[in-house]
């Protein structure tokens, strides 16, 4: 038998041996003895050295709701709104190829009804002009995937506009994930049975049913307060990376970091070649005293600024040498370190750097089409991802 306390095998079977002696009557099914494993394996990464303490003291344990709050999503999402729309043109240039990759010219409707072609040409027309030309869809799909970027989700809402032309009055009009807000009345009007994650009620099951959003920016018009709308007319579109994780994150969270990082070293290597440029020359003396003592230079003051006039020539005080300051920076690796980096940052978003630089000089052709393989298997993904919400 086994006592859990322990942890440790107890074998209740006699010592001597029974095997020789003969067995009288019906036999029992042997009953197999139960054994106890324990994990032995170690790993490097759960060692609580001080070099790890030091890399990941950072990590920690909790829901995605607990760690990616509403705070942290809010800073996150100003931070890299600033970065793609404001401060970093490689930021904005890749996410703009992403939005040109998932939606393009927008999707066009095309039905076929073997049995009645005049029907099916008349619905794809009907359609496409309402869609295209009353709604304008392609540039409100254009607007939501540019959300994604520093959102992590392209929002829209489903609504009825009388100003549309014609006798379909459905229209679909984007909005921004800060509208999505809870006050003290949203908490106290939800259904007991829910679950209020930052604006948007939850079931038990984490499906949402309400979101609770103002119609207008709530930092231009501090005083609106949220109302209730039934998910079903809300288009949400993110990528959750944890199964308890409700409100969409951006993809560039970890990688946003960079464009500070670049114009740091930018700032650098320019300042270095600025400051030898601005030096035409720097003189110093080549000897110190003739033999018999005496000094081998004329006196000059320490910084003395001498100018210098195109195409004139000169003579030097005796013992000074003239020389060009030289910039220390590596600037034959500054277009390395930024094709780097920006690799790096586009990364996240799923950008090969192809797409991420916008420069195809170091590709041939298979290798840029092989580098876009995965990049384009993505796109389908979003497309889906974004057809599946519209449809729903």
């Amino acid at each position: 038998m086994t006592d859990p306390t322990q942890n440790i095998v107890i074998d209740a079977t006699p010592s001597h041996n029974l095997a020789a002696a003969p067995v009288r009557g019906p036999q029992l099914p042997a009953v197999p003895r139960k054994h106890v494993r324990q994990m032995r394996a170690r790993y490097e990464l759960a060692e609580r050295s001080v070099d790890n303490n030091e890399h990941f003291a950072r990590a920690q344990g909790g829901s995605a709701a607990m760690n990616q709050s509403g705070v942290d999503r809010s800073t996150i999402r100003d931070r890299v709104r600033h970065e793609m729309l404001e401060a970093d043109a490689w930021l904005f240039g890749g996410q703009r190829s992403t939005v040109t990759g998932v939606i393009g010219r927008g999707p066009w409707l095309e039905v076929r009804i073997p049995e009645n072609m005049e029907a099916a040409k008349l619905i794809s027309d009907e359609f496409n002009r309402w869609f295209r030309c009353k709604v304008d869809g392609p540039r409100k799909l254009r607007t939501m995937c540019w959300g994604q970027g520093p959102e992590g989700t392209g929002l829209a809402m489903v609504v009825t506009n009388m100003r549309v032309r014609g006798d379909v009055k459905l229209d679909f009009v984007p909005f921004e994930d800060e509208q999505i807000k809870q006050d003290d009345a949203s908490r106290n009007m939800i259904d007991r049975r829910n679950y209020l994650l930052d604006g948007v009620e939850e079931d038990e099951f984490g499906n949402p049913e309400r979101y609770w959003i103002v119609n207008r920016h709530p930092d231009e018009y501090p005083e609106d307060r949220p109302r209730p709308y039934s998910a079903d007319y809300v288009v949400d579109v993110y990528q959750p990376t944890r199964a308890s994780q409700g409100r969409g994150v951006s993809d560039y969270a970890t990688s946003v970091r960079n464009g500070p990082l670049r114009r740091i070293y930018r700032r650098a290597t320019l300042d270095a070649a600025a400051t030898a440029a601005k030096m035409s020359y720097i003189m110093k003396s080549n000897v110190d005293r003739f033999e018999n003592g005496e000094t081998a230079f004329e006196d000059v003051d320490a910084l003395t600024s001498l100018p210098i006039y195109y195409g004139e020539g000169t003579v030097l005080p005796a013992g000074w040498d003239v020389m060009q300051m030289r910039a220390e920076q590596p600037t034959t690796g500054h277009g390395e370190f930024m094709r780097d980096n920006v690799a790096e940052q586009g990364r996240a978003a799923g950008q090969p750097a192809l797409v991420s630089t916008g420069d195809a000089a170091n590709f041939n052709f298979a290798s840029g089409q092989l580098s876009q393989a995965e990049w384009a298997a993505d796109i389908d993904v979003q497309r889906q991802k974004l057809g599946n919400r519209l449809h729903g």
